[in-house]
């Protein structure tokens, strides 16, 4: 018995191997760019643009300047008229203690008239 085995086993394993190379075969030749290169039949582009209102990191981004100049020209008033500010208290974690702070909301179309007052004015 143990004489029919070893050659049972050995079919086996050889049929098995066979599936596993076909399997893979098929899987290969199907793959985008094996072979003829696959191109879609749309391409899809989103931006993520500013809506009417924006967060002090929405408006820096859209006003294309970086964040340190942002905020000297928020603490300087250069940028009043264009938000509102709200008080937030925040609890931190695991603590008894909170913290007091504004944050702010600007609006679009008063950050494009500050920004075409500041063009205008260098003619």
């Amino acid at each position: 018995m143990k004489e029919h085995f070893l050659p049972v086993s050995i079919l086996i394993s050889a049929v098995l191997i066979l599936i596993g190379l076909t399997t893979l075969s098929s899987t290969v030749q199907n793959r985008p760019f094996a072979g003829t290169p696959y191109i879609p039949s749309s391409i899809e582009v989103t931006t993520n643009q500013a809506g009417d209102y924006m967060s002090e990191y929405e408006a820096w981004i859209y006003l294309r300047i970086d964040s340190d100049r942002f905020h000297d020209l928020l603490s300087s008033g250069a940028l009043n008229g264009t938000y509102t500010s709200f008080e937030s208290v925040k609890q931190i974690p695991d603590s008894f203690e909170t913290v007091t702070g504004a944050w702010y909301i600007f609006s679009k179309s008063k950050l494009d008239k500050w920004m075409n007052d500041r063009i205008e004015s260098q003619y």
